[in-house]
C-alpha cells in the first residue's frame, strides 16, 4: 500500500502551513516595531523582513508539505520548488510593507501587522498553491543536477540579503546609540559648563550679601543714622568721613562691586562711592538712584537681617555716566538702630560682567542669559549687535523663537534638548539655589528674589564634525562585516552544495535504472499511486502506458549482452523524446518500459503520445554497427478508470498491451472505460 496522504490531509498541512506564515509575519513586524526599526527608513526594515519571511517560508514548506512527501519525488520538495516560495513569500511583503508605509502613521501598530500577516498569508499562499504545489506535483522527473547551481546562489543571494538586512540594522541601531551617548557626553559637559557659571555668580552675590549685613551692623552707620535728624553737623560729618573711608577699602577689598552706598529712610542717598572714588553723588549717580527707585521701595520693605535682590540691569541708560551702562544686580539690606528704628539701606551694586565674560569664553557652544519669562538677556543680543534696551526690542524672545526647548525648561531645571539647529543645554539659577543666601533672602513672596535661565547652545555642523567621524568607524565595520559574511555565506553554501550533490546521487541510485538512467519499479510505483490519488481528488484523467519491446530478443542472442544493453539505452533515449518534460518514463526489467502521463488528459492526447512513441521506433537503431528494427507493443489506460491502486491501473494497461501482441504487435490499444478486476497482478510492481 501507498504511504502518500490523503487529500484532506494534504488541505489541512497547507492550510497549517499558511496559518505559520502569517503568525510568522505578524511576529516579525512586532520586533520591527518593539526595535523601533521604522526609525532607520521603511526599505531596510522591509528588505529584512521580507527576506526572513522568505527564509521562514522555505523552512515551513519543507516541514508542513515536504514531511509526507516521497523523499524520492523531488517536484515538490526540489530547491527550485523552495526557491519559488521564497521569491513568491519576498515579492508579496516587499509591496505590502511599501503599501503599508502610505497608511497613516497613528494607526495601532497591532492593527498594521494583523493586515500585513492576514495579506501575506492569504495572497503568497494563493500564488504557492496554484502557481508552485500544484504544478510542482505533476513533474515526476528527477531533478537535474544541472539546475543544483542555480538554486543554491539564489537561495546563497537571499541568505546573504537577510543576512546583511540584519547586520545593517545592528549597525543602525549602534550607530543610533553612539549617537545618543556623544549627545549625552556633549550635554553633560555644557552642563558642567553652565553650572561652573551658575556657582560663581551665586557666589560672588553670597559674598556681596555677607559684606552688606556686616555693613548694616556697623555701630558708626547706625550712630550715623540717628544723628541725621540731629543738629550737630559737625560730628555727623566727622561720622561719615570715618564711614566713607570704611567703604572705600570695602571697594577695594571686593573688586565685584561698582557702587556702595547708603539711602536713609527717606530715600535720600547719603553716602555714595564708586570705582571712580568720586566723593559725592554726582549728577549721573543720582540720576541712577532715581532709575533705582523701584529696587530702593521694594528693600525699604525687607525685615532686619533680610537681603533684597534685584534683576540682572543689562541694558544701557541714558546719561554721560559709563558706570550706568555696566551690567549689575543690586544687593540692598536694611539699616535698624540699637532701639529697632528702621533709619536706610545699604545698597551695593554688584558687577555682572565677570560672570557674562565667562558666558563669552571660547567653547565647543555658545552661551546665553535668559529672564525668568525666557527673554534674552545675554547672548542673542550680543551676537545681532543689540542691546535689547526696551520689552519692544526683545521680541521674539527664546521662549517664542524656540517653544520645544522652553516647555521642556519648565519640567525640569537642567537638561538638554536636541533639535534641527543643534543641541540646546540649560540650567536654572537662582539665590534660593545656594543655601546660605536662602537663609538671607526676604521671606516677603511679592519680594522674592529673581531667576535666570543659563542657555549653552551646540550648532549642527559642530555635532556633526564629530558623528561624521564615528559614521566613518562604523561603516568600516560594517564593510568588513559585509565581507565576512559573504565568505560565510559562500562557505556554507559550497558546503552544502556538496551536501546535495551527494544526496542527489545517492537518491539517483536508489531510484533510478543504473542502465538506462530512467525511473526504477520503486520510484515508477510509487509516482503512479501520487498520479492515482491526484487523479482521483481533483477528479480529471491521468493515463498509464505499458510498453513491451518486439524484436528484442534476437538482438540480445545474437548480438550479445552489452548490444542489449546499448539498444535498452537507445530506447530510453527515444522514449525521452516522445515525451512532454513532466511525464516519467520507467524501465521496469528486462525489455518492459511505462510513461506515467499526468493529467488532465484526455484520451485523445494518450492516443496521440502513443502514436510518437511508435514513430520513434520507425527508424532502425545502429547497434554494434548494424541496423536493427526494434517496435513496441503499448497498451494504455485512463486513470482513475476505476482503479483504486497501482495494481488495478497495471493490470489494465497489461491487458490492453497484450491484445495488441496477440493482434501483430507494434500498434497501441487503450483499455475500455470500465473498472479492471481488483484481483491482485501477481507481476504487479509492488511484487516486484
Amino acid at each position: 500500500m501507498s504511504n502518500t496522504p490523503t487529500a484532506g490531509n494534504e488541505k489541512t498541512e497547507f492550510f497549517a502551513f499558511v496559518a505559520a506564515i502569517a503568525l510568522a509575519e505578524l511576529a516579525v513586524m512586532l520586533m520591527i516595531e518593539e526595535l523601533a526599526l521604522d526609525g532607520i527608513g521603511i526599505w531596510l526594515p522591509a528588505i529584512f523582513d521580507a527576506a526572513t519571511l522568505a527564509l521562514v517560508a522555505v523552512i515551513l514548506f519543507s516541514y508542513f508539505i515536504g514531511r509526507h512527501q516521497d523523499q524520492a519525488h523531488f517536484g515538490v520538495l526540489s530547491p527550485g520548488t523552495q526557491l519559488g516560495v521564497g521569491v513568491v513569500v519576498f515579492s508579496i511583503e516587499i509591496l505590502l510593507m511599501a503599501a503599508l508605509a502610505l497608511l497613516p502613521a497613528e494607526q495601532s501598530p497591532w492593527l498594521i501587522a494583523i493586515i500585513n500577516a492576514l495579506a501575506l498569508s492569504i495572497v503568497s499562499g494563493s500564488i504557492i498553491y496554484w502557481k508552485i504545489y500544484l504544478p510542482s506535483t505533476r513533474h515526476t522527473t528527477t531533478l537535474p543536477a544541472a539546475s543544483l547551481p542555480v538554486s543554491l546562489f539564489w537561495s546563497s543571494a537571499y541568505t546573504y540579503l537577510a543576512l546583511m538586512s540584519f547586520i545593517s540594522i545592528i549597525f543602525l541601531t549602534l550607530f543610533d546609540q553612539q549617537q545618543q551617548q556623544l549627545l549625552d557626553n556633549k550635554s553633560h559637559e555644557e552642563v558642567m559648563r553652565l553650572e561652573s557659571v551658575r556657582r560663581g555668580f551665586l557666589g560672588d552675590i553670597h559674598k556681596a550679601a555677607i559684606s552688606i549685613s556686616l555693613l548694616a551692623r556697623q555701630a558708626d552707620l547706625q550712630e550715623y543714622s540717628e544723628r541725621l535728624s540731629q543738629a550737630d553737623h559737625w560730628l555727623r560729618d566727622h561720622t561719615e568721613k570715618g564711614l566713607r573711608a570704611d567703604y572705600r577699602t570695602v571697594l577695594e577689598v571686593m573688586p565685584a562691586f561698582e557702587t556702595l552706598s547708603f539711602i536713609d529712610s527717606q530715600g535720600v542717598e547719603r553716602i555714595h562711592l564708586d570705582r571712580q572714588q568720586q566723593q559725592s553723588p554726582s549728577s549721573s549717580a543720582v540720576a541712577s538712584a532715581q532709575q533705582r527707585r523701584d529696587d530702593i521701595a521694594k528693600a525699604m520693605q525687607a525685615s532686619q537681617g533680610e537681603i533684597y535682590i534685584s534683576e540682572l540691569n543689562v541694558h544701557s541708560q541714558q546719561g554721560p555716566d559709563p558706570l550706568a551702562q555696566t551690567p549689575n544686580i543690586r544687593l540692598a539690606t536694611p539699616v535698624f538702630d540699637h532701639r529697632g528704628i528702621r533709619r536706610g539701606l545699604i545698597i551695593v551694586s554688584l558687577a555682572a560682567q565677570q560672570m557674562l565674560d565667562s558666558l563669552a569664553q571660547p567653547a565647543l557652544g555658545q552661551l546665553a542669559l535668559l529672564q525668568a519669562e525666557g527673554f534674552w538677556l545675554y547672548g542673542a543680543s550680543a551676537a545681532r549687535g543689540e542691546n535689547l534696551p526696551s520689552e519692544q526690542v526683545r521680541q521674539p524672545s527664546f521662549a517664542a523663537s524656540q517653544p520645544e526647548v522652553w516647555q521642556q525648561m519648565q519640567m525640569q531645571s537642567q537638561g538638554s534638548v536636541k533639535t534641527a539647529e543643534g543641541l540646546y543645554t540649560y540650567r536654572n539659577a537662582s539665590p534660593l539655589d545656594h543655601p546660605l543666601l536662602k537663609q538671607a533672602i526676604v521671606k516677603d513672596p511679592t519680594l522674592q528674589p529673581p531667576q535666570w535661565w543659563l542657555v549653552g547652545f551646540i550648532g549642527k555642523s559642530a555635532l556633526e564634525s564629530d558623528l561624521k567621524k564615528l559614521g566613518f568607524l562604523l561603516q568600516g565595520m560594517w564593510l568588513l562585516f559585509a565581507l565576512l559574511a559573504a565568505l560565510a555565506t559562500a562557505l556554507f553554501s559550497y558546503a552544502f552544495r556538496q551536501q546535495i550533490e551527494a544526496d542527489h546521487k545517492l537518491q539517483k541510485l536508489a531510484h533510478s535504472d543504473f542502465l538506462t538512467g530512467l525511473a526504477n519499479r520503486a520510484l515508477f510505483a510509487r509516482l503512479l499511486d501520487k498520479e492515482l490519488h491526484h487523479s482521483q481528488r481533483n477528479h480529471f484523467n491521468s493515463a498509464l502506458l505499458y510498453m513491451d519491446l518486439d524484436n528484442f530478443k534476437p538482438i540480445n542472442d545474437e548480438l550479445g549482452h552489452e548490444a542489449g544493453d546499448e539498444a535498452l539505452k537507445q530506447v530510453a533515449q527515444r522514449l525521452l523524446q516522445s515525451v512532454r518534460t513532466y511525464d516519467t518514463v520507467a524501465r521496469l526489467g528486462g525489455d518492459e518500459f511505462a510513461i506515467l502521463i499526468p493529467g488532465p488528459i484526455k484520451q485523445q492526447d494518450v492516443e496521440e503520445l502513443a502514436r510518437r512513441v511508435l514513430d520513434a521506433f520507425r527508424q532502425p537503431f545502429e547497434i554494434s554497427g548494424q541496423q536493427c528494427q526494434m517496435g513496441t507493443s503499448i497498451g494504455a489506460t485512463l486513470l482513475p478508470n476505476g482503479c483504486s491502486n497501482q495494481d488495478q491501473a497495471l493490470d489494465a494497461a497489461d491487458s490492453a498491451m497484450y491484445q495488441v501482441k496477440s493482434s501483430g504487435k507494434n500498434s497501441f490499444s487503450i483499455a475500455p472505460i470500465n473498472p479492471p478486476s481488483t484481483a491482485p497482478r501477481t507481476s504487479s510492481l509492488t511484487a516486484a
